[in-house]
């Protein structure tokens, strides 16, 4: 269901604590953060510490030969067990063609109905929608979501939907309620996500309720 979207090792292994995640995705602007000289060993790093879970990583080059031949590099440093994340443009949709079937791939930087539609047709196991972004240039991402998932439930397609680029919570919720199979946010938000002032005062009623009535900390200090 969440997808962590970072390439911070420290906060990956807080995440794969706390929560349930279903992998990480990173990006050429995601990466550049962490400020890490050695590109290829810090995928590892990130690879190997996710284990079961998906790591999904982006091509930076931008035409079809130069994409084609990192992609190459990527299955030999990484494996072929990653997805390939390419940006739904012309190039990008011949980079599908060529590796669909062969490699998962997720499209990216989806911001309409045919654009999805077309990364679809090209071999996309998946595509990443840029909620916030649509909704800064007055696309109703919420529709395209929805028009997306009607599409491939009623042809029984086997893609995900993958809700990207969030600025706060009620657009996580609302693209959740239009059909995306999964979201992919930063880890402030989603700590954020996972707070609410009713269960802190809750749990506060709780332990004070228990302390109250039996003088201790919690249940393990009472004898048998």
């Amino acid at each position: 269901m969440y997808v962590l979207d970072t390439a911070n090792i420290e906060q990956i292994r807080e995440a794969i604590k706390l929560y349930q995640l279903d992998g990480v995705t990173t990006n050429p602007t995601i990466l550049s953060r962490e400020k890490q000289a050695d590109y290829f060993g810090h995928l590892k790093a990130l690879k190997d510490l996710l284990k079961d879970k998906r790591l999904y990583v982006q091509v930076t080059a931008s035409n079809f030969e130069a994409m084609k031949e990192e992609v190459e590099v990527l299955k030999k440093e990484l494996g072929t067990d990653i997805s390939i994340k390419i940006p739904a443009s012309s190039d990008g949709f011949q980079l599908m063609k060529h590796l669909k079937g062969n490699m998962h791939v997720t499209a990216t930087a989806i911001c309409s109905f045919e654009l999805g539609l077309m990364s679809i047709a090209c071999g996309a196991n998946a595509l990443a929608l840029y909620m916030n972004r649509m909704a800064n240039e007055g696309i109703d991402a919420n529709q395209v979501t929805s028009d997306l998932r009607t599409y491939i439930d009623q042809n029984h397609l086997d893609v995900r939907l993958i809700g990207a680029s969030y600025k706060n919570v009620v657009q996580i919720r609302q693209s959740f309620l239009s059909g995306v199979h999964q979201a992919t946010i930063s880890y402030d938000l989603l700590k954020t996500s996972m707070q609410a002032k009713i269960l802190r005062d809750s749990i506060k009623q709780f332990e004070e309720d228990f302390r109250n009535q039996y003088q201790v900390e919690n249940a393990l200090h009472i004898k048998k």
